[in-house]
């Protein structure tokens, strides 16, 4: 690991990013029991790390953060146990835990 990265990160060409697999699916699931309701992708996703004095920011940046929890998102959706929502291109992506049990419903 690289200097600069927090756990979970690494460093690739100066830029720091969060890994998908497992740690941000991980991390997701845990927070599975917390979301009934619809919650906004960008509400969910951790926040990045404010820049310093010098405009230095340690770890990932909020854009990685939050490409990541919707990749693991999508895994988990895969595996039954997130619904994603996002009403037209570009709006928000909502996300909600699923019931256990609850069968998929798949719409074009």
């Amino acid at each position: 690991m690289s200097e600069g990265c927090a756990p979970c990160t690494r460093n690739l060409v100066k830029y720091c990013y969060w890994r998908t697999q497992p740690p941000a699916r991980d991390w997701l699931r845990e927070r599975l029991p917390d979301m009934d309701g619809w919650t906004a992708l960008g509400e969910i996703a951790p926040q990045a790390e404010t820049p310093d004095e010098s405009g230095e920011r340690e770890g990932p940046s909020q854009a990685s953060y939050v490409a990541s929890t919707l990749s693991a998102s999508l895994e988990l959706v895969k595996e039954g146990a997130l619904d994603v929502n996002q009403a037209e291109a570009f709006a928000d992506v909502y996300l909600r835990r699923r019931a256990h049990g609850q069968p998929l419903e798949l719409t074009p």
